[in-house]
């Protein structure tokens, strides 16, 4: 089945086009100037933006989200990871912290499929937890979080061409909700 992906993130779309395919799932990225609201729901927030870009194009498509949330801090940053790690870098996330003994982390991710019988979100939690220092480069959090059942960060990870997480099943519940359609 071929499905657009509504996102103007490129490595995003790699990711998905890559996990997607998996499932029998073709993706075309399509870019779209959509005006994301303020929420602290990833959901809401995905589901808003599906029903924007369905309202544009009238096709079958999906949008994501996703979000880091740290019970420790009351799950922030949660939906607003992208600018945290615009104005935080490493230790700005460690000094929030310093005086934290549960340095647990959980990353939400949500796909949104939007289709003329309206929208259905489908979401994924992962488990985490936070290092004391940083390790590997790149975004701030991804130089501090270690997805359970890894040894090292994100970054480093990264760095070492190793997948952190596994989100096949946010994309397995895609393909499986398709073929209801």
């Amino acid at each position: 089945m071929k499905l657009i992906y509504v996102t103007g993130n490129s490595d995003k779309f790699t990711h998905a086009k890559d996990q997607s395919a998996r499932f029998g799932i073709e993706l075309e990225q399509k870019d779209l100037d959509i005006t994301e609201i303020q929420s602290n729901s990833i959901s809401n927030i995905a589901e808003d933006k599906a029903k924007k870009a369905f309202d544009i194009i009238h096709q079958p498509l999906i949008v994501s989200d996703s979000g880091w949330a740290i019970p420790a801090l009351n799950n922030f940053p949660g939906p607003y990871m992208k600018y945290i790690n615009q104005w935080f870098n490493a230790e700005d996330f460690l000094a929030l912290m310093q005086d934290k003994s549960d340095r647990k982390i959980v990353l939400t991710h949500v796909v949104a499929l939007a289709n003329s019988q309206g929208i259905k979100l489908i979401e994924q939690k992962i488990e985490g937890y936070i290092l004391t220092k940083p390790e590997g480069s790149g975004l701030s959090i991804n130089q501090l979080v270690v997805i359970d059942g890894q040894t090292h960060s994100i970054a480093k990870n990264n760095e070492n061409n190793i997948q952190s997480f596994d989100d096949s099943e946010v994309w397995s519940k895609v393909a499986d909700r398709l073929k209801k359609i």
